[in-house]
């Protein structure tokens, strides 16, 4: 995970790609990838299924700092902070895209939305991805956290966790 972040993460542009470099100039046929242009989705861009798992993985080692960045990366709304933020990824800051293109002149421009199962890891991720492996930012001193198994649910914060793990 240490190479994803290193390698693939890219905090600048608010990214977390699916593999870099694209595939552009490349002799080998690497199947229908190819046929996208560099950093358009698979072929370089932002892949959103595949960076919410790296999102749940970090969580899952207990890298809460990281698991955090990486869901506000992942946030749409993120996406749309400013007017140039807006213009730039020209989809709706409120619904998940797909992928995120990576390559100039279209770097930061939302994909697909609507159209993705992204959006269902993301929210997994973010309501018990986390609180099943007690993973919570530093940053955060309270985290509401909520998790049901069938028909009992129990509720308490990310201090209260922290608390519990410390006795």
């Amino acid at each position: 995970m240490a190479e994803v972040d290193r390698q693939l993460i890219q905090r600048r542009n608010r990214l977390a790609l699916l593999f870099a470099p694209p595939f552009d100039t490349t002799p080998l046929d690497p199947g229908y990838v190819k046929a996208y242009p560099p950093g358009i989705r698979e072929n370089g861009g932002q892949y959103t299924h595949a960076a919410t798992w790296s999102l749940i993985a970090f969580a899952m080692l207990g890298d809460g700092d990281t698991a955090g960045e990486l869901f506000s990366i992942l946030n749409p709304i993120n996406h749309a902070a400013t007017r140039a933020d807006v213009r730039r990824y020209k989809v709706e800051p409120y619904a998940l895209a797909a992928d995120i293109y990576s390559v100039a002149p279209h770097v930061g421009r939302g994909g697909w939305t609507w159209y993705t199962g992204s959006a269902g890891w993301l929210y997994r991720a973010g309501s018990s991805g986390c609180s099943a492996s007690e993973c919570v930012a530093s940053s955060s001193s309270s985290i509401p956290a909520c998790r049901r198994a069938g028909p009992a649910s129990s509720s308490r914060s990310a201090s209260a966790r922290r608390a519990t793990r410390s006795r």
